[in-house]
């Protein structure tokens, strides 16, 4: 998907899927634009490879490059580390792990306080079973989730993340 006027031509030249030797299952997609080029890579089993230009651990990845091969935009989600020219990001672990004593509305009861740093303006996510969730406040024990109930689990898991954005 493209948001561009319908009068105007699509701003996407081309669009494909990478192929990786030893991909583990990933999949990586290269968006070429008129002035930059995009990889999107969807990686289950968060193991280290390199991706075309990127070299990511991790569930997820972005990666926008300007005709130069700059890097202009970067996120990783649910990763360690994110990686391409001279442009690198690390994260101390993937996510981490909440058991839940019970659960109400849209929020999750925790066993143990929520760890320090969440806020709803960091836009912290969290998995319950294959359910993703956008946080939208998480303090003493009790994370409520947006827009969605919360369903029944035992335990959820904060998915760390992090956002570059260059400006020329």
């Amino acid at each position: 998907m493209a948001p561009y006027d319908s009068e105007n031509e699509s701003p996407i030249l081309s669009a494909r899927l990478l192929e990786i030797e030893d991909s583990g299952g990933a999949l990586v997609v290269e968006v070429k634009l008129a002035d930059r080029t995009d990889y999107i890579i969807s990686a289950l089993d968060r193991e280290e490879r390199e991706y075309g230009p990127v070299t990511m651990a991790g569930q997820f990845g972005f990666v926008s490059l300007a005709a130069d091969e700059t890097v202009l935009q970067a996120y990783l989600l649910d990763g360690t580390e994110l990686s391409c020219g001279v442009t690198q990001v690390s994260l101390p672990v993937a996510n981490v792990a909440l058991k839940v004593e019970s659960v109400s509305g849209r929020s999750f009861h925790l066993a143990e306080e929520v760890p320090t740093g969440l806020s709803a303006d960091s836009k912290a996510y969290l998995l319950a079973g294959t359910t993703g969730y956008e946080i939208e406040s998480a303090t003493g024990k009790t994370i409520t989730v947006r827009d969605y109930p919360a369903i029944e689990c035992d335990e959820v898991r904060l998915l760390n993340s992090v956002w570059l954005e260059f400006r020329e």
